[in-house]
Formats: C-alpha cells, structure tokens, sequence
C-alpha cells in the first residue's frame, strides 16, 4: 500500500507508491496539500494512506513529481495496481473528515465536490440556509491557514511560549515551527437567527458578525490552551465594531500585538467580502475597537 511520509530534513510530506507501468514512484505534495494532511491529522507518519485519498489530492492539483508536474486522478502512466484499489477504504466517517479537510483550503464548485465525493465514497455535503458571512468564513480560514503555517501572524505575546518550551527553546531538539503554530477557527452568527433561537448573543442593534479564533496548537489533548478572538460586527454596510478577548493579560506588549493582527485582519477580511459578494460598503467609516480579558483558557477537546 502507498506511504504517507515526512521529509527527514525539510517540511511537508511525500507519498511513496508503487504503480503497473512505473513501478515504485514519490509523489510530491504542494504546501496547500501539506496543509490538508495535518488537519485531517489521521495520517501518520509512515503510514499507510489510500488510493482514494491520493486520487481526491490529484484532484485538487496538490499531487506532482519533479519530471511530469501536477498528476490528476486520469493520468494513465500513475493508475495503481487495480488489485490495490480495493485493499484498504475510507469509512464514511473517515472520508466524510477528509472531504473536510480538502475543502478548509481549496475553493471548488459544487462540481468538483461531487466528482470528490464519488471517489470518496460518500454523498455530496447538503448545505443548509447560510449565514450572510458564510462564504466570507471559509476564505478567511483558508487565507490564514496558510499565513499562520508560514509563521507571518504575530501570536508571540497572545499565544506564548509555556515555562517548559521556553526552557529548551535553545535546545538541539525543539521544533521553532511547531511550537509556535496555531489552529484558525471562524465561524459567523446572524443576529436575527441567534435572536430567534433564545442565544445570548451580545451585540449592538441586531448586527451581524464574522468571528476568528486562534488557539495554540497542542499535541497533548489533557491542557488547556491560550487563545484569541476577534469578533467583527457589521451593519448594513460598514464594520462598526471590533471586539478581540485574549487568554493572557492586557499588557502593552499584548494590546501592541492585537493592534498588529487588526491590521494584518482588517484587509484580509475585507478581500473575502469584496470576493464573496457580502454586501459591504466601498466607503469606509470609523469604528469600536474594544480589548477585553477572557480570564480562561480552552480546555481540551
């Protein structure tokens, strides 16, 4: 069965495979499909992955080899043995969290999910009525993934460094890249739904809100984890407020810091409403900006 493994001495992954007309073959995984593998994060290291899920990558463009480029899922020259197609499957829970995974960094039409969901296996995802920042969410978790991954959002202050980490931060075997990660999660609430349905929801005049959460990435799912939230309430046209809560205390260096990802947000999310459609308005006013301390910490999952 193919191999999903880890390079020795840079980042990302490669699959080892074998195929009829090549024989053993490395296929190479574009950063976006490195990104894919850590947020399904069943995979291990050195562990076995499916002709499936090396079909529902090439799908995606994220699969090539140095001579040939990208590979797609068609290429006569990279079909498997057929008596390996049937060897090891996905369960529908499993495919149903790859497709996940798939779709939290590539932007694909409903086509192209279907062709994904039949070489997984399972039924297309059925879409429920959307929230007015839907689709703005899901390009902002793309976008920042890959900025967060790439170490270029400021969370050194909001997210730090634990006693123990910053006692062998120096040494020969710590990991800089994967202590300083952190996970993205957005999500968007519609004032009217969240009335109706009884949540308390606090926010000024029935507005809308786009929200971005980063929490410290951990391997160990018994601690609780710093985090920061941004929240971003918007009217009928124009962001009128902005209210952040950290797990870490509202010193100057942290307020200096919020003030950093703001700016590095602000555009971001901007561009996702512009590319989405979501009705904001092209001339810009003032708005709240309001720093709070959450006093808590996410607990484990």
């Amino acid at each position: 069965m193919p191999t999903l493994n880890p390079y020795a001495n840079d980042p990302g992954y490669y699959i080892r495979a074998w195929t009829s007309d090549l024989g053993n073959i490395n296929y190479k995984l574009k950063p976006q499909g490195w990104n894919i593998i850590d947020d399904w994060g069943e995979l291990t290291n050195g562990g076995e992955i499916t002709w499936q899920q090396i079909n529902a990558l090439k799908s995606v463009g994220v699969v090539f080899t140095e001579d040939t480029g990208v590979i797609y899922p068609d290429d006569e020259k990279f079909q498997p043995d057929p008596e390996q197609l049937d060897s090891m499957e996905l369960s529908g829970e499993e495919a149903s969290a790859f497709l996940d995974a798939i779709l939290s960094h590539c932007d694909l039409s409903a086509e192209q999910i279907a062709d994904l969901c039949q070489m997984l296996g399972i039924d297309p995802p059925t879409d429920g009525p959307k929230s007015r920042f839907s689709d703005a969410t899901d390009a902002v978790e793309r976008e920042l993934a890959d900025i967060v991954s790439a170490g270029a959002f400021p969370i050194t202050e909001t997210l730090p460094l634990s006693t123990s980490e910053k006692l062998f931060e120096t040494g020969p075997g710590y990991d800089k890249e994967y202590h300083h990660k952190a996970e993205v999660i957005t999500f968007a609430i519609d004032a009217a739904e969240a009335e109706e349905s009884g949540v308390d929801y606090i926010e000024e005049d029935g507005e809308d809100s786009l929200g971005i959460v980063f929490v410290k990435s951990s391997s160990d799912n018994t601690q609780s984890r710093d985090f920061v939230s941004h929240q971003i309430f918007v009217d009928t046209e124009n962001i009128t407020s902005w209210s952040v809560r950290t797990s870490q205390d509202l010193t100057w260096e942290v307020r200096s810091e919020l003030f950093s990802q703001i700016g590095t947000l602000l555009q971001l999310v901007v561009d996702a409403f512009d590319d989405t459609d979501t009705e904001v308005s092209s001339d810009p006013t003032n708005f709240n900006i309001d720093f709070g301390n959450a006093n808590m910490m996410l607990g484990p999952n």
